[in-house]
């Protein structure tokens, strides 16, 4: 179904005489040749067809445009953030490389905590990407420890072509990401499709990171967080989009600085 003509890139809200079925729609321009692919609110690939429900990518009048329904099984959720100061919550989560990994087995070092979107998001592979090759530029003063809210062998499939050398885990029922508040947004992830538009071309087409199946949350919005040696949370950075991580410099930095304070280094994570 078409439902507006005209409207430009970037603007959203609700069509006023389907206020009453809570009907929004995101228009996004798409470089597809497909006249409509639709994703459901749950599902583990894309589609094509027509959908009374989830997303849709329409054709109109030459322009691609991508619709959402803010039905309840795709609705934002926000959560009691963590703040910089507060204990770390515990964590133990199987992992890609085997076995399950428990948070405490960090203690006295400072590390990095990530929370990612699926497996095979293209804004995170990008992010690991980042993250696996920039690593010697902490000089083993900080750990790493990644979490996706995919199924442990659909992340082991993915995930593990970076070949990461620190713990990789899985949380598809996403206990830990409510434990540390991170949040789901559908305006945020359209305002990534739209914002990081040529990073995530770049991630799909050169480097080949396919958001083919999506087995995970689709509105899941990144969060990344320093803490120290104690356990403490020094930084909580909360993505306000779907390609919005804590920047590296700001990582290096910490790791810097916890190096000179207690002058060694981290010793790697099996």
């Amino acid at each position: 179904m078409i439902l507006r003509k005209g409207e430009p890139a970037g603007r959203g809200g609700t069509i006023p005489s389907l206020a009453a079925a809570r009907l929004q729609y995101w228009p996004i321009p798409l470089p597809t040749r497909e006249k409509a692919i639709w994703f459901p609110a749950r599902t583990e690939g894309p589609a094509i067809g027509n959908s009374s429900r989830g997303m849709r990518v329409c054709q109109q009048d030459g322009v691609t445009t991508l619709l959402c329904q803010a039905i309840p099984t795709i609705r934002s959720e926000v959560r009691m953030r963590l703040r910089p100061g507060t204990t770390a919550p515990t964590l133990r989560l199987p992992a890609i490389s085997g076995g399950n990994f428990d948070l405490a087995s960090l203690s006295g070092r400072p590390f990095l905590l990530s929370f990612f979107r699926f497996a095979t998001c293209p804004f995170c592979n990008l992010r690991m990407h980042e993250l696996v090759t920039r690593l010697p530029d902490l000089n083993g003063a900080l750990e790493m420890v990644a979490v996706f809210d995919s199924p442990l062998a659909h992340l082991q499939e993915h995930a593990g072509r970076h070949r990461p050398p620190f713990p990789v885990l899985a949380d598809p029922d996403g206990a830990c990401y409510r434990a540390y508040g991170v949040e789901r947004s559908v305006g945020g992830t359209f305002k990534g499709m739209i914002t990081r538009l040529p990073a995530l071309m770049r991630g799909m087409f050169v480097n080949g990171y396919l958001p083919i199946p999506i087995r995970g949350n689709l509105f899941t919005m990144p969060a990344d967080f320093l803490i120290d040696r104690h356990g403490i949370i020094r930084t909580a950075y909360y993505g306000k989009d779907e390609g919005d991580h804590l920047p590296f410099e700001a990582i290096k930095s910490f790791a810097a600085a916890e190096g000179s304070v207690y002058g060694g280094q981290a010793s790697r994570c099996p």
